[in-house]
């Protein structure tokens, strides 16, 4: 699938905003983490940072929003699970909405894994189900890449024993589920599996993090 356009950094605050709102424990962690971190600098309030980074202080003295800039410790991680799912007579419409969360996986995987460090596990959850795990560096982002490219889509295979086996890294990081089924029931076992709430997208939802070389242009577009 061809990539969409995806910020990192927004998609950062998106999930921190799931995050907060569905999972108190992940913000106490997420807490502790920044105090760990050192600030980088203060910068403008941009639409969708996380208001806990507004410096009030700074903000008072210029008299305009302005956010801490962090350089954070630990390099960020994100698990990534991927439902494939097209029905037994897949119509046309289902392919469409397969073909759409595929390239929007495939902008994710390209996007995060540019950040110096980032490390970003994906799962598969089709007929065969997969994880794929693997360093920092343009070989592995391609295998990715490849993976999601070659994906046929199908009916849902459990994905719990792909899922149990992730490294301890990857199954404390932030999740994403992106899922070409309206209101998948997986996304319960996937929270169920893993411990903690997931942060969910169907397969006509839109944000302002992404942007689909389908759709149609927005007025802010997404810096790649």
């Amino acid at each position: 699938p061809r990539p969409a356009r995806v910020d990192v950094e927004r998609l950062q605050a998106w999930l921190d905003r799931a995050a907060v709102e569905r999972d108190g424990e992940h913000r106490r962690v997420r807490r502790l983490v920044e105090r760990a971190a050192e600030i980088r600098g203060l910068r403008d309030y941009r639409s969708g940072d996380p208001p806990r980074r507004i410096d009030w202080k700074a903000t008072a003295r210029r008299n305009r929003l302005t956010v801490r800039e962090y350089e954070d410790t630990v390099p960020p991680r994100l698990t990534l699970i991927v439902e494939p799912w097209l029905p037994a007579a897949a119509a046309p419409a289902d392919h469409e909405r397969l073909e759409r969360v595929l390239s929007l996986a495939a902008g994710i995987c390209r996007a995060w894994r540019r950040a110096a460090g980032a490390h970003l596990t994906l799962v598969l959850t089709g007929p065969e189900p997969v994880g794929l795990d693997g360093p920092p560096g343009a070989a592995f982002t391609q295998s990715l890449l490849i993976a999601l490219a070659l994906e046929p889509g199908g009916p849902t295979a459990d994905p719990t024993e792909v899922i149990q086996s992730l490294p301890s890294g990857s199954r404390l990081a932030p999740i994403l589920f992106l899922s070409a089924r309206p209101a998948s029931p997986l996304a319960a076992l996937v929270e169920r599996l893993l411990g903690r709430p997931a942060a969910c997208l169907g397969p006509d939802a839109a944000a302002d993090w992404f942007q689909l070389e389908t759709d149609p242009v927005r007025q802010r577009p997404v810096a790649t």
